[in-house]
């Protein structure tokens, strides 16, 4: 018997298994340009989704509004009041604006049923305070948007960059959309297209647009036509004071979503679901003014001044610009029902055009 014996060459190598530390770090690397080219795509298909949520809530919003046009006739108004002839101001509009009025027409009746609305400033009677804490109108909120939600109370010993001075109002929500009061190209005499307007104390006040104290505003009386005239603006950004220190410059902050129009005064005084009077009857400048604003500056002007005349920094301020957080543009809500996003490009004479119902200038959107 004879043996052979195979050359060491033709012996059975031992099977590899698993990756060479080289190998690994390839596949990591590959991974890691996978998922950079990946997530920006990713990024971009969330915002996309936040910012049709975003424009869905306008939309809801702006139903109900036409829904309270289908069961009364108008608009609501922007603020309602009351008349106290014994006080030494005969005419406060501070009882509440119209979200309040909304509140049956957007699936929010339970709400309406449970607020007491039995004395001026309502918002502020103990009896509401767990309501309001607790009340989440999600349909107020831009989802891209990290304003607060709700006001918190700081006062201005405490945090000299607090925009949320009341502390009856603790813990409300707080709008990021505004309705439109009008527009305003800082030409306050009879030859501006844009009338009924006033300079007062903390901006330019001005009715030329759909809401504002007493509007019940009807239809017919939009006369550059319902799709040519804006209703509702977006506020969902931060402003910057000094280019770094944040500041809230919704029109909301310190008030909350009933708070409307303070110390608008007038002589004689108006009544309520009366047509307003002239612009010549307002008396006094002393005015502040919550979740409405007049269109007087470019999508996504959001630089805070401290002076108060501008409108457009403080709490309570008549000129707060639209602006978004979401990238080119912001949302806004039209007449006849519909939404869309205008970009921040967009020129101050169209956006005077869309702000002012009855200027004679139609501006298309499209």
């Amino acid at each position: 018997m004879s043996y052979r014996i195979r050359p060491f060459s033709d012996r059975r190598q031992p099977t590899q298994t698993g990756f060479t530390l080289v190998e690994l770090l390839v596949v990591i690397a590959i991974i890691g340009i996978l998922i950079a080219l990946l997530l920006p795509a990713v990024q971009a298909a969330r915002e996309a989704a936040r910012r049709m949520h975003c424009n869905n809530n306008l939309r809801q919003i702006n139903q109900a509004i036409h829904n309270h046009i289908s069961a009364k006739g108008t608009f609501p108004p922007g603020s309602h009041g009351v008349y106290n002839p014994s006080s030494s101001v005969p005419y406060l509009n501070e009882v509440d604006c119209f979200y309040g009025a909304l509140l049956p027409y957007i699936e929010d009746q339970v709400v309406d049923d449970q607020l007491i609305r039995t004395r001026s400033r309502f918002w502020e009677d103990p009896r509401n305070l767990q309501l309001l804490r607790t009340w989440w109108p999600s349909y107020m909120y831009c989802p891209s948007s990290d304003l607060p939600h709700r006001l918190k109370y700081e006062s201005s010993s405490t945090n000299p960059y607090s925009d949320n001075l009341n502390p009856a109002a603790d813990g409300h929500p707080l709008p990021m959309y505004a309705g439109i009061q009008g527009a305003t190209d800082g030409n306050l005499n009879d030859s501006s297209p844009y009338k009924e307007s006033r300079q007062c104390q903390r901006g330019i006040y001005s009715r030329n647009g759909i809401f504002w104290e007493e509007s019940y505003l009807k239809p017919s009386k939009v006369t550059d036509g319902l799709s040519h005239t804006l209703t509702m603006g977006e506020q969902s950004d931060w402003g910057l004071q000094d280019g770094t220190i944040q500041r809230d410059i919704r029109s909301s902050p310190t008030g909350g979503p009933f708070t409307s129009q303070c110390h608008a005064c007038f002589s004689p005084p108006m009544q309520a679901k009366q047509q307003p009077y002239e612009i010549s009857t307002l008396i006094g400048t002393n005015i502040y003014s919550y979740n409405i604003t007049v269109i007087r500056y470019p999508i996504n002007e959001k630089v805070w001044v401290s002076d108060r005349s501008l409108g457009k920094s403080w709490y309570g301020e008549m000129n707060k610009p639209i602006q978004s957080v979401h990238s080119g543009g912001a949302h806004v809500a039209i007449a006849d029902g519909s939404c869309r996003f205008l970009s921040e490009t967009t020129e101050m004479s169209v956006l005077r055009n869309l702000g002012c119902r009855y200027d004679g200038q139609i501006s298309s959107l499209d």
